[in-house]
C-alpha cells in the first residue's frame, strides 16, 4: 500500500517535473525569442540613433554654413541700401537741380517774350560783333602809331638834347663829355697831330683836349680844325711838368674828364 503510495507520488513528482521541463522549455525559447528580438530592436535603435546622429551633425552643418550665408547676404543687404539711400540723394538733388533748371528756363521764356523775332536779331548780333571787332582793330592800330609817335617824340627829345648839349659846348668852346678818340698822326716838327675823330665824335673847334697813356694825362692839345670824321689839333707846350713824345694810337678825351 505504502509502496504504490510513494510509486503514486514518484510518478506525480516525475509527472510535475516533466511538464515543468516542459514549461520551462518553453518559456526559455519563448524569452530566448524575446531577447532576439530585443537584440533585433536594440540594433535597429543603434542605427537609427547613428542616422539621427548623422542628420542631426548634417543639420547643425547645414545650419551653420545658412548662418554664414545670411551674414554675407545681410552684409550685402546692407551696402545695397547704403548705395540705395545714395542714389535716392542723388536722385533728390538731381530733381533739384531739374526744378531749379526749369526755373530758370520759365523766367528765360519771360524774358524773351519781349525780344525781338531771332531772325531778326542773328543778322543784327553779328554786324554789332564785326563792328566791334573793326573798332578793337583800329584801337590797337591808333595804339601802335601812339606808341611809335611817342617813341619818335622820345627821339626827338633825345637828339634835341643832344643837340643843345653840342650847342652849349660849342659855344662854350669845349668838346663833349663823350669824346673818346685816338691820335692819327704826330707831326713833331710842326708841333701838331691829326685825330682819328672829328664832329662826329664830338670834338669842337678851339676846345682844349688830354692826351691819355696808361690811364695818365701826358700832353694838352688846342683844337685848330675840324671835319666830319678826323681833326687837327697843336699840342701846347709847357702845359705839363713833363713833356712826353706823342705817338699814334694815344687816347684823346675831352679835357675836363681827363682824370676819370
Amino acid at each position: 500500500m505504502a509502496t504504490n503510495i510513494f510509486g503514486g507520488l514518484t510518478a506525480a513528482v516525475l509527472a510535475l517535473s516533466i511538464w515543468m521541463g516542459f514549461k520551462n522549455n518553453d518559456e526559455f525559447k519563448n524569452q530566448q525569442n524575446l531577447n532576439e528580438r530585443a537584440a533585433i530592436q536594440l540594433k535597429a535603435g543603434q542605427e537609427d540613433l547613428t542616422n539621427l546622429t548623422a542628420k542631426r551633425d548634417e543639420t547643425v552643418t547645414s545650419k551653420e554654413a545658412t548662418l554664414a550665408e545670411n551674414v554675407q547676404e545681410s552684409e550685402k543687404l546692407e551696402k545695397v541700401i547704403t548705395e540705395v539711400a545714395a542714389i535716392e540723394a542723388d536722385i533728390t538733388s538731381q530733381k533739384s537741380i531739374v526744378s531749379s533748371n526749369e526755373s530758370k528756363i520759365a523766367s528765360n521764356n519771360d524774358i524773351l517774350k519781349g525780344l525781338p523775332d531771332p531772325d531778326i536779331l542773328v543778322p543784327q548780333i553779328t554786324a554789332t560783333k564785326n563792328n566791334i571787332a573793326q573798332l578793337k582793330s583800329d584801337i590797337e592800330s591808333d595804339e601802335a602809331n601812339l606808341e611809335n609817335l611817342k617813341q619818335r617824340e622820345e627821339s626827338t627829345r633825345t637828339l634835341a638834347a643832344n643837340k643843345r648839349n653840342v650847342i652849349e659846348h660849342q659855344t662854350a668852346g669845349k668838346s663833349l663829355p663823350s669824346l673818346s678818340t685816338t691820335v692819327q698822326s704826330v707831326y713833331r716838327n710842326w708841333g701838331f697831330v691829326t685825330l682819328n675823330g672829328g664832329n662826329a665824335h664830338g670834338v669842337v673847334p678851339g676846345s682844349v683836349l688830354d692826351v691819355l697813356r696808361n690811364g695818365e694825362v701826358v700832353a694838352k692839345l688846342k683844337v685848330t680844325a675840324v671835319e666830319q670824321n678826323r681833326a687837327a689839333a697843336d699840342i701846347i707846350p709847357d702845359a705839363l711838368p713833363v713833356i712826353v713824345a706823342l705817338r699814334s694810337g694815344d687816347r684823346v678825351v675831352a679835357e675836363k674828364i681827363a682824370q676819370q
